[in-house]
């Protein structure tokens, strides 16, 4: 499987960013404010496929946004996989309806952050800079 790939504004910025979500306009939506803010955007259309991509190069993505609810591979267990797996970088979940209980798992498994849909694009690119060093000194595009 072959992940899409976008570029951002800032070619210098090697900040690689994994979008998961079964749903396209999300996908694009998600990608096209992380690449105008500067960063290096790749897609997979669901969990699975996201597991594959960072099973091959898991130094290669310091963060992973995915959505909640998915087909064959759903957000809750891609991030413990990822866990198991020692995946060392962030992780941001989009959820447009969890529950306490969903809440309650990604806060176990030590997720970074949960963005609520419908995504508001200030709200994601302030969490992405702040979950990324290099950003918080200001020097975010």
């Amino acid at each position: 499987m072959q992940a899409d790939a976008m570029h951002g504004l800032n070619e210098n910025n090697q900040t690689r960013i994994l979008v998961c979500d079964d749903e396209e306009p999300m996908r694009f939506a998600v990608s096209t404010v992380l690449c105008r803010a500067g960063f290096h955007v790749e897609t997979a259309n669901d969990g699975r496929q996201a597991l594959e991509l960072i099973r091959r190069q898991p130094e290669c993505y310091q963060i992973v946004i995915t959505d909640n609810a998915m087909p064959r591979l759903d957000g809750i267990s891609l991030v413990q996989q990822l866990r198991a797996d020692g995946f060392e970088g962030k992780l941001v979940v989009l959820s447009g309806g969890l529950d306490a209980a969903g809440y309650e798992r990604y806060t176990e498994l030590c997720v970074d952050e949960i963005i609520s849909k419908p995504l508001n694009a200030e709200r994601l690119r302030q969490v992405v800079c702040q979950l990324l060093p290099a950003f918080q000194s200001g020097t975010s595009a």
